[in-house]
């Protein structure tokens, strides 16, 4: 439509316009920022949550617990159920992780410490049914005695699926909205990724639409295993609650899992890793002492050359603190002389970074 106003009246009317469209758009695109601003509700939900076991389950909220095959995720899961049934929370274990020879075990303990366990011993039951009966469980009703443990994830949603993963975490969120607590075990990617941390396994719905998320890390001697969490964003987790850093320690004897100060597993990795690659090294300096009552250090020096090990890196070995009292003891001497002399009664336990040889139920 042609305009009948003078040109110096259309030029402005044009650059009005072209404003009020810019103006719309402007507010097209604050409003899609907005969406994602903190809110004060939001800082309340995290100050205002409650702890409810050990600083890592929180009440209200939806936590993740991702590890290896043998990482322990159910050993320590079942121990939070049956301290927080035992603290006056109504739980239950969905277990659909393991068969009929297991959940006898599982059952002992549930029946032992008052909490549910939930799986699909019952006649024509299918995981499906499990999964149809916790929808159900979770829009029925308020939750906020509830704790639902999901063991494990995979079981209840295909984890890889960019339409049902989110729409099953859509269903966690309205359990939590109504008062529930869940703590859902998944599994990690059989390899890691270019940084080697932890990849959960599925789409990152999982660590989008969780709370807390954490990696599980265990170390594994031949008698224990020490299981510690780390939420931290650098590690793949994630944190919307006060969080403090726990560690377990479980008795591969007894399967008693016990709360420990707090390990950090990457440390401990690296310690293992510089003991594997000496061992060779740490394996002769023992035989050597073994057949001597003490032996100064250029001694052991000399010795170890004539076994193919440079004088700079057995100095290296010699120096490392981690096997001080360890593998050998040290003592001062003349002249502030070295003197090294084998442990008494002396064993060497290897450290397992990955998975432990004792495999169990209890450690899935």
């Amino acid at each position: 439509m042609t305009s009948h106003l003078p040109p110096h009246l259309q030029v402005h009317t044009e650059n009005r316009d072209t404003r009020d469209n810019k103006g719309a758009l402007g507010s097209d695109w604050r409003t899609k920022l907005k969406r994602y601003e903190v809110t004060e509700t939001q800082i309340n939900r995290i100050e205002n949550s409650i702890p409810i076991w050990h600083q890592i389950i929180f009440s209200g909220q939806a936590h993740v617990w991702v590890a290896k095959p043998n990482g322990g995720k159910t050993a320590v899961a079942i121990q939070a159920a049956a301290d927080l049934a035992r603290s006056g929370h109504e739980v239950f274990y969905f277990q659909l992780d393991s068969g009929g020879p297991d959940l006898k075990g599982l059952y002992e303990h549930a029946f032992d410490h008052g909490y549910s366990l939930i799986s699909t011993l019952r006649e024509g039951t299918s995981d499906k049914d499990i999964a149809d009966a916790l929808e159900s469980a979770i829009t029925d009703g308020e939750h906020s005695n509830s704790v639902f443990i999901l063991d494990t994830l995979k079981k209840f949603v295909d984890v890889n699926s960019k339409q049902k993963a989110p729409e099953f975490y859509a269903l966690l969120r309205r359990f939590t909205q109504r008062g529930g607590t869940v703590l859902s075990l998944a599994h990690a990617n059989k390899y890691n990724d270019n940084d080697d941390k932890i990849i959960p396994d599925g789409v990152m719905d999982l660590v989008n639409d969780a709370d807390n998320v954490a990696i599980l890390e265990g170390i594994h001697t031949p008698e224990k295993l020490t299981i510690s969490t780390n939420h931290s964003p650098n590690a793949g987790g994630k944190i919307r609650a006060k969080i403090e850093e726990t560690s377990f320690e479980l008795d591969k004897a007894t399967y008693q899992i016990t709360p420990v100060d707090f390990v950090n597993t990457q440390d401990e990795f690296n310690r293992a890793e510089m003991e594997a690659r000496d061992m060779n090294i740490l394996l002769k300096i023992r035989n050597i002492l073994s057949t001597n009552e003490w032996l100064n250090q250029t001694t052991l020096l000399e010795e170890l050359n004539r076994q193919s090990v440079s004088v700079r890196k057995a100095r290296a070995v010699l120096n490392a603190e981690e096997y001080l009292n360890k593998y050998w003891r040290l003592e001062r001497g003349i002249n502030n002389a070295r003197l090294y002399s084998a442990m008494p009664d002396q064993t060497v336990q290897t450290v397992q970074t990955e998975t432990g040889s004792n495999t169990s139920m209890w450690l899935t």
